[in-house]
C-alpha cells in the first residue's frame, strides 16, 4: 500500500494509508466528529506525511471544506463558502436580519475579523 506520497509499504505494518490530501483532511475531520482545530489538523497529518503545511492549509480552506477562527469543518450540503463565513460572523455583533439585509459584499468589521483571528 502507498504509505505516504513517495512511500510504499507492507499492509501488516499497520501503517496508515495515504490518499490524497483532500481524503486525509476528511478522514481526520470525521475521527474529531466533524470539526478540527487547524493546528490539530496540521499536527496530526505532518507527523504521519510528507504534506507541505501551504498544501495542507489550501485544502482546509477549499470546498467541501472551510477554516474560519482556526476551526476546520465541512461545508453543509449546497451551502457557498461565502454563507459559510456569514454563518459564521453572524454572532459577532450583527443580528441575522442584519447580514440578510446587507448587501454581498458586507463582510465583518476590522474589529470582528481580529477578535475571530484571536488577536486581541
Amino acid at each position: 500500500m502507498r504509505s505516504d506520497i513517495s512511500e510504499w509499504a507492507l499492509t501488516h505494518w499497520g501503517l496508515r494509508r495515504y490518499t490524497s490530501v483532500r481524503e486525509l483532511v476528511a478522514e481526520e475531520l470525521d475521527d474529531a466528529g466533524g470539526t478540527i482545530a487547524l493546528e490539530d489538523l496540521e499536527r496530526n497529518l505532518a507527523r504521519q506525511f510528507t504534506i507541505k503545511l501551504s498544501t495542507l492549509r489550501q485544502v482546509a480552506s477549499t470546498f467541501p471544506y472551510i477554516t474560519s477562527g482556526g476551526i476546520v469543518r465541512r461545508l453543509a450540503s449546497g451551502q457557498s463558502a461565502v454563507q459559510g463565513e456569514a454563518d459564521l460572523t453572524a454572532p459577532y455583533g450583527r443580528s441575522k436580519n442584519e447580514v440578510a439585509d446587507a448587501p454581498e459584499t458586507a463582510g465583518p468589521s476590522a474589529e470582528e475579523l481580529i477578535d475571530l483571528m484571536g488577536l486581541l
